[in-house]
């Protein structure tokens, strides 16, 4: 898998026990990162696991969401009166979807002028550097219909 999807249930896993919320490690679930395999996946999670699944659920991005959310649709499964999901990426398909998906906002643009950035500094000092650069940036929740809200 990409490091980015470990890194996001890193932190995932870190804010679930900051907010003391209840957490099995029973309710990771293993699914394609394509709608069509997401769906496929979820379909079949459902079939063995339907009576005891989550109020809750963080995809590590908007394809595996849309395709989870198809398939707990077709099994009868509200979203997000039974189930509430959040997608990674905020891809334009999020907002059409019924309900439109909750999603982590990446800075795209930012993330690409770092990136180029970078390779020009990088080519400026190519004699002094040798090392590899960790930069971190922040994305943001865009919240719409696929979460509930109490």
């Amino acid at each position: 898998g990409c490091s980015n999807f470990y890194e996001r249930a890193i932190a995932f896993e870190s804010a679930i026990r900051k907010l003391d919320l209840h957490f099995s490690q029973d309710s990771i679930y293993t699914l394609r990162s394509t709608q069509s395999g997401s769906f496929e996946d979820m379909t079949e999670i459902l079939i063995n696991n339907k009576d005891n699944f989550p109020s809750a659920l963080f995809a590590c991005n908007d394809m595996v969401a849309i395709g989870a959310i198809q398939a707990m649709q077709a099994s009868g499964i509200k979203v997000p009166e039974d189930v509430s999901i959040i997608g990674f990426d905020d891809l334009p398909a999020s907002t059409v979807l019924m309900p439109p998906l909750t999603s982590m906002s990446v800075p795209k643009l930012e993330i690409g002028k770092t990136a180029v950035r970078t390779l020009l500094e990088k080519t400026k000092l190519e004699s002094q550097y040798s090392g590899t650069q960790k930069i971190l940036l922040g994305g943001s929740l865009i919240e719409r219909r696929s979460v509930l809200k109490k």
